[in-house]
């Protein structure tokens, strides 16, 4: 019989055939303005090592940037650290979770095979969770950090030991450094072993401390206005709306934000068999602390999220782990049920493990296929020798693959004169439909009523060359 450890390995499966997917599609992570703005500011930082002028924050926390710059150093260069610490970053929430779920356990086989089969579909073959270790992007690092917190306060819950609150804040003060995003995260789980502390004879009802807790997560917007952080546009309504205008244009989506973030623990793309173990959900399972703990992060997060004016997948997947370990002692219960009933297991885990990984593909494939979109759209502006590029949407790519070339976002503002010989590159159907009337559609129209003629098209994207 293989150990655990043996047996934990495998769930890293689907991770290493993920990078090599990415390695023979020539994927690096790099699809989307966010990533390469880490990958600019991870360079930033290891020239300010020699001496330059350190990065100033602008609109990501430098900590995922800076730990790449470090990794860097050791000689695999910032892009492929910054993609190396998203990957382990999967691993150690995998770690993580497998390890508290064991706490009190006597790790017998019975209990280690519901375990491993919760983390693989849960966590190693999460569509979203998958695709996320791929990028060069804060979110794994951030998950990583905030799943190592819980696991710390549910520990210090159990055997009180200081230490444990002292490893809880650390994870997330790094969290905080990876993501900002983390600060619900954060109030709910200090939070709570605050009134833990003060409550020691538990007397307040798990109601009256989600209530106290919830209410000082919806406050946070107004604190952090005051503080001088960009959340102007959260607002409760938000949670009940299905169209939003913002500075990210005109948006509408199929249900209300509530909704949507309120779905994620049945939804495929994070949780796959979600839907599957809901009929084995029980009352009695929130008598756990652990349970009202994970919970209650979730919640907080989700009405969060869902108070921004957007739907986003990617910033949702910092509350699957917890909606996840809301679903083991369910899961638990559809696994006793399934091997009692089970006449065909090989067939089934077949027909299991393709749709997953069907899943899987569906979600990573679209990744792959922008940033090769993006590569090729900016190798057709580099032949035209800009002189400078006005752009909507690839921004950081263009400062990534054209170094040295100016490069001006049509967001930013009305553009007065644009330069001669430049090209501006775009996708007018975003214009007509996301951002008519705002910065980039003005933008747009001007440069084609000034005369600027259409030099090449590539899925969609367009490029004018400035006569």
């Amino acid at each position: 019989m293989p150990s655990m450890r043996q047996r934990f390995a495998l769930l890293l499966l689907p991770l290493a055939a993920a990078i090599a997917w990415c390695a023979v599609a020539g994927y690096e992570g790099l699809n989307g303005q966010d990533a390469h703005d880490y990958l600019r500011l991870a360079r930033e930082w290891t020239a300010a090592f020699s001496g330059e002028a350190i990065p100033r924050m602008q609109e990501h926390p430098h900590g995922y940037p800076l730990l790449g710059a470090l990794v860097g150093a050791t000689g695999i260069g910032e892009l492929l650290a910054l993609r190396s610490v998203s990957a382990v970053a999967l691993v150690l929430a995998m770690f993580a979770v497998a390890r508290l779920l064991r706490v009190g356990s006597s790790g017998d086989e019975r209990h280690e095979s519901p375990l491993l089969a919760f983390i693989f579909f849960g966590m190693s073959l999460s569509p979203f969770l998958l695709r996320q270790s791929l990028t060069v992007m804060s979110d794994m690092a951030a998950i990583a950090s905030c799943v190592l917190a819980f696991a710390q306060s549910v520990r210090w819950m159990e055997d009180r030991k200081k230490l444990r609150l002292f490893w809880m804040l650390a994870a997330l003060v790094f969290g905080l450094l990876f993501r900002l995003a983390v600060a619900p995260i954060a109030v709910v789980m200090v939070g709570w072993m605050l009134l833990e502390k003060i409550d020691q004879r538990r007397r307040l009802a798990f109601l009256k401390r989600a209530s106290f807790l919830l209410v000082a997560v919806l406050f946070m917007p107004s604190i952090a206005l005051m503080l001088g952080f960009p959340v102007e546009d959260w607002s409760v309504l938000n949670l009940f709306r299905r169209a939003h205008f913002s500075d990210d244009g005109y948006l509408k989506y199929g249900m209300p934000n509530l909704v949507y973030v309120l779905l994620t623990p049945v939804h495929p793309g994070f949780i796959p068999f979600g839907i599957a173990v809901l009929p084995f959900v029980r009352r009695s399972d929130w008598k756990e602390a652990p349970v009202q703990l994970a919970t209650l992060v979730f919640l907080a997060y989700a009405l969060f999220v869902g108070g921004m004016p957007y739907q986003n997948d990617r910033v949702l997947l910092l509350a699957q782990p917890f909606a996840l370990m809301v679903l083991w002692p369910a899961f638990v219960r559809a696994w006793a049920w399934l091997l009692s009933r089970m006449r065909f297991p090989v067939a089934l885990w077949a027909i299991v493990l393709a749709a997953q990984a069907a899943l899987c593909l569906r979600a990573i494939a679209p990744f792959i296929r922008q940033a090769r979109v993006e590569r090729d759209v900016i190798g057709r502006v580099a032949l035209l020798r800009p002189t400078q590029v006005y752009t909507h949407g690839l921004g950081a790519a263009c400062g990534t693959y054209l170094p040295g070339v100016k490069v001006t976002e049509l967001w930013q503002g009305d553009v007065e004169r644009f330069t001669p010989e430049a090209v501006i590159v775009a996708r007018p159907q975003d214009m007509h439909a996301q951002w008519m009337g705002l910065a980039p559609q003005r933008n747009w129209q001007k440069a084609l009523e000034k005369g600027a003629r259409e030099a090449g098209e590539h899925e969609g994207w367009v490029l004018l060359k400035v006569q």
